[in-house]
């Protein structure tokens, strides 16, 4: 029995790998080969499995703060690999439930009355893309190390018409240039409905630091005096809010998990994730002042000073200011987020709410 049990298990064992390797490997391998850069959701996309392992291979090729050049031969036999699009998107609401809850809103977020799907929300839906275009051949960066400096976001109508049919999502690279740290990188994202009308967009800058050109000598950002209406909010970030994060969002970079793994990457602590940070200033907001504060159409744009370890605690202050000639519809609210009252802050950043 035992002799015939053996080569059963081997070949049962074969078969599996080849299942895998075939599934989210060799078919992922053909859509890049092919140079297929148009995606329909409910079919095919490039596996985690294998954007991971183009991830690897793209960092051991690439230095960090240097621009390497695209081969324009590989792009003429395939696809612009600077622009991926996905069609045919449906809202789970099971993921965002989790997003809800891992980013400060709440389980039952979604059910609540008067309340559009959170505005960050839709960058969570492009973290497979945005691998994609950092893994591309064409992407000009290492993927390794990529620092968000400041991002805009715009809502053109509510996000909540996503869950009225199918959507779109595309992600494209737009700029590259030199900066005294190194080399910045903006990639915009887009969310249009069914009808092809945008809902949501976002730009999003990443610096790719030269480590010659980094020196000890800490980066301060400018001072600034609160005025007299400011509230201040104050939140814990327990430990394992990086799990959290990575459970719902399947982002699993060990810099933000464990502080063993962000030692092993040269941080003496974990840092909260940037989208997380963002996410949690809005959803504090939006608790003390109203779904008003974020109701669309409206901008959001954010600049990052510094990392936000965790675990510890945070201070979000804001304030609502008049924009210059506005009206009752228009709004200005100011916010940023630190250690501590009087700490370099993590971010700064500003919420218009009316027509862009």
């Amino acid at each position: 029995m035992g002799s015939f049990l053996l080569p059963l298990i081997v070949v049962v064992l074969v078969t599996i790998i080849i299942y895998l390797f075939y599934t989210y490997i060799y078919r992922s391998y053909r859509l890049y080969k092919a140079g297929t850069v148009v995606f329909d959701h409910q079919k095919e996309i490039p596996s985690l499995l294998y954007l991971l392992w183009r991830f690897t291979k793209a960092l051991l090729s690439k230095r960090q703060g240097q621009l390497y050049y695209s081969d324009t031969n590989s792009l003429t036999r395939g696809g612009n690999q600077d622009t991926f699009t996905v069609y045919n998107c449906r809202l789970e609401s099971n993921e965002l439930r989790r997003y809800c809850s891992a980013f400060g809103y709440g389980w039952d977020y979604p059910d609540s009355t008067f309340r559009d799907i959170p505005f960050c929300y839709p960058e969570f839906l492009f973290l497979r893309l945005l691998t994609m275009i950092v893994c591309a051949e064409s992407f000009r960066l290492s993927p390794l190390g990529l620092v968000r400096v400041r991002q805009t976001m715009i809502t053109f109508q509510p996000i909540d018409e996503l869950k009225k049919g199918p959507f779109s999502l595309q992600a494209s690279v737009r700029e590259y240039r030199a900066v005294d740290l190194g080399i910045e990188v903006d990639i915009g994202l887009a969310v249009a409905d069914r009808s092809n009308k945008p809902v949501w967009e976002e730009l999003v800058t990443l610096l790719s630091r030269d480590m010659k050109k980094i020196t000890s000598k800490r980066q301060h950002a400018p001072g600034s005096t609160d005025p007299n209406e400011v509230k201040s909010v104050e939140v814990v970030i327990p430990w394992n809010t990086g799990l959290k994060y990575a459970q719902a969002t399947r982002d699993y970079n060990p810099l933000h998990l464990f502080p063993a793994t962000a030692k092993l990457l040269g941080c003496k602590r974990t840092i909260a994730y940037p989208l997380w940070t963002v996410s949690k200033c809005l959803a504090e907001i939006e608790k003390h002042e109203g779904t008003d504060a974020v109701r669309a159409p409206a901008s959001v744009r954010v600049e990052f000073h510094q990392p936000l370890f965790m675990p510890g605690k945070a201070v979000i202050k804001f304030w609502e200011n008049a924009p210059e000639g506005s009206t009752s519809s228009h709004k200005l609210y100011h916010f940023r987020m630190g250690e501590s009252e009087d700490s370099t802050p993590h971010l700064v950043g500003e919420i218009c709410v009316g027509e862009q």
